[in-house]
């Protein structure tokens, strides 16, 4: 499942809504950066989700010496 990173909010939250409601997923592995409406709504459909940092962030952080 894959949400516009820039644009419409309101649009790719509708469109959330919508695929977790047909897909129904039980466990989602999200790369990158989940914002707070969007955890919201995973925890509001009960969908289990693991969060991983992006390379680029992570390198920032001095994870990669």
């Amino acid at each position: 499942m894959a949400l516009g990173c820039g644009g419409n909010e309101e649009l790719n939250i509708t469109l959330l809504r919508y695929k977790l409601f047909f897909a129904r997923p039980k466990h989602l592995m999200i790369y990158g950066e989940l914002k707070d409406t969007y955890r919201e709504i995973l925890d509001e459909f009960g969908v289990q989700y693991t969060v991983f940092e992006d390379y680029s962030k992570r390198s920032r952080k001095g994870e990669f010496k």
